[in-house]
């Protein structure tokens, strides 16, 4: 009976072998983290962009026709562009529905010629500010004004006319991120609110 053992090959190729697969155990726990990550920030993303466009829907619902006196002329706190809204809403994204606000949408780039959606507020008769991201790493953001009046039919503008005395008849927020693309069509209400 031969007790001598394992040679030092056998030993060699086990160690081998177990290294082996050790590594490969390594890689897959690596790929299932990293795809876990993946899924998690993937997640977090569209809860954020759902909650964004809750808040954008709920502001621009509540778009009220405000008027102010400048030099003893009336004129309407509205002014919109392809990057650029800004208007007075009853809705505030920090005091929900307490309040009148000027609000201010604003899409600017990043480094990475990214665009991102800034939003602003001040409550009407305060100094104070808020301001916050809503959303961020977007190939492309872009408002658009449906205008229509009694003399031409109604047209998709990308700036809103200074001299135009209403409010748009619907309001066009185009998003692409990645390769998903969204447009959120609103139609604000026509009530009038003078303070």
């Amino acid at each position: 009976m031969n007790k001598r053992g394992f040679t030092l090959l056998e030993l060699l190729i086990s160690i081998t072998m177990l290294a082996l697969i050790a590594g490969i155990m390594g890689w897959t726990l690596k790929a299932a983290h990293r795809t876990l990550d993946k899924g998690e920030r993937k997640i977090s993303y569209l809860e954020r962009e759902k909650i964004s466009f809750s808040l954008i829907e709920s502001q621009i619902l509540s778009l009220f026709r405000y008027q102010y006196d400048d030099d003893g002329q009336k004129k309407l706190f509205f002014s919109g562009s392809k990057d650029n809204l800004m208007f007075t809403s009853n809705f505030s994204l920090w005091r929900g529905a307490r309040g009148n606000t000027f609000v201010t949408y604003e899409i600017q780039s990043n480094e990475g010629d990214k665009s991102f959606l800034k939003i602003t507020e001040q409550t009407i008769g305060l100094q104070e500010k808020n301001e916050t991201i809503l959303l961020n790493e977007c190939n492309n953001i872009s408002f658009e004004y449906f205008l229509k009046n009694a003399v031409e039919e109604g047209k998709w503008v990308t700036s809103w006319p200074e001299d135009e005395k209403g409010l748009p008849d619907k309001i066009k927020i185009s998003i692409a991120c990645g390769v998903k693309k969204l447009a959120l069509t609103l139609r604000p209400p026509v009530g009038e609110k003078k303070i």
